[in-house]
């Protein structure tokens, strides 16, 4: 309707000679833009989609009715904790009694998680998901980590030239932090040569957790 009033909530952002305002149509949408650029690594033009496709009350049914929740792999900051910007899903999962389960990723990546151990990503996530009205000294926010436990010399030679590491996997530390640690050979087998984790695999060890823990 032509004669209808809109309020949009504008964001002004500079880049040396270069200026763009972005619109939104609610405060928590902005909120929401302005958490999801500040996170490293995420840009503007990743965020937008993000919101454009936010649909929370769509995810937070989800995340009741689990049984199993699965974080990862991907990138620590830009994959993982932006989701739990949205503090109702942060919430949602905390409250959810499902299974959860985190899949560490098994290189560091440079600029992002340079020198990260497993506990690392582990203490990254735990610090980016506490809210006032959770007391997360009770329990964890996910209950185990998968991780991989193998790595050619030939590929980890090669990465550590583009300054990518195999994450360390530090159990003291982990176990100290009540994270139970899951530890499987988790490589798909490729020629060009590349740590990619193998969907069959990672199913598989998620299964086989799963399993083992319902039963208990």
């Amino acid at each position: 309707n032509i004669d209808e009033k809109y309020k949009i909530y504008l964001y002004q952002n500079v880049r040396e000679d270069e200026l763009t305002l972005y619109g939104f149509k609610s405060k928590e949408e902005k909120s929401l833009f302005l958490k999801l650029i500040d996170v490293k690594g995420l840009g503007p033009k990743m965020a937008l989609p993000i919101i454009a496709t936010n649909n929370i009350n769509d995810v937070i049914e989800a995340i009741r009715d689990a049984d199993l929740i699965i974080m990862g792999p991907g990138s620590l900051y830009t994959s993982i904790i932006s989701n739990f910007l949205v503090k109702d899903i942060t919430r949602a999962v905390w409250a959810s009694k499902a299974k959860k389960m985190y899949v560490c990723n098994a290189m560091t990546q440079p600029g992002e998680t340079d020198n990260y151990s497993v506990s690392d990503h582990v203490k990254t996530i735990f610090d980016h998901v506490r809210i006032e009205d959770v007391d997360d000294s009770k329990k964890n926010f996910f209950d185990a980590v998968l991780v991989n436990n193998f790595m050619p010399r030939n590929l980890a030679e090669k990465y550590e030239q583009a300054g990518s590491l195999p994450v360390e996997i530090d159990i003291t530390e982990l176990r100290r932090l009540g994270i139970e640690v899951v530890e499987r050979n988790l490589l798909e087998d490729n020629k060009q040569g590349l740590v990619r984790h193998s969907c069959s695999k990672v199913a598989k060890s998620i299964y086989h957790w799963y399993k083992r823990k319902i039963k208990r």
